[in-house]
């Protein structure tokens, strides 16, 4: 495996490295860190041991924002939401899952499917979708989680105010 970015080599990592590959001059190595079923940071590191994250190309920041984008409608995150379970839905089987209308459902779908996020397949008179990235449910999961810990906070600072100010009888 050849570690590129941005059209450049950085270095080929071997069995003996483990992650970790000097390059023709030793002062430099590539370290790799898996992060999500395998999106790859690559950070530097030279003979003094500080390490320096090596900015992201623009050309990948515009494919990042592509993806974000995709999950910036509600209508698009409720069809990923009614798939999550895994199971393979017809175009009527996701307008009964997110109370939307045909015409609306069918549109996001199709960017959806052209963003990578779901796959299709025909079946008989049917067009079948399923998730087609796995990291769009971790997503999913990790924002609800953290709005559901903001919500929770905002509630306690509300009931801790509303405690306070109570008039004393």
């Amino acid at each position: 495996m050849t570690i590129q970015l941005s059209q450049q080599t950085l270095c080929r990592p071997t069995a003996t490295c483990a992650g970790r590959a000097r390059c023709r001059g030793g002062l430099i190595f590539a370290r790799l860190h898996a992060w999500d079923r395998g999106t790859l940071r690559v950070a530097f590191a030279g003979g003094n041991g500080m390490v320096k994250q090596v900015p992201i190309p623009e050309e990948f920041l515009a494919l990042m924002a592509q993806k974000f984008r995709m999950l910036g409608d509600s209508t698009r995150l409720a069809i990923l939401h009614s798939l999550m379970d895994g199971a393979e839905l017809n175009v009527s089987q996701i307008v009964t899952a997110t109370n939307r209308n045909v015409a609306n459902v069918s549109k996001h779908l199709k960017q959806l499917a052209q963003g990578g996020l779901l796959a299709r397949r025909k079946e008989g008179p049917f067009v079948l979708y399923r998730l087609n990235d796995p990291v769009v449910e971790k997503i999913c999961s990790l924002v609800c989680d953290s709005l559901r810990r903001e919500i929770e906070s905002q509630l306690k600072n509300s009931q801790r105010l509303l405690g306070r100010e109570r008039p004393k009888s």
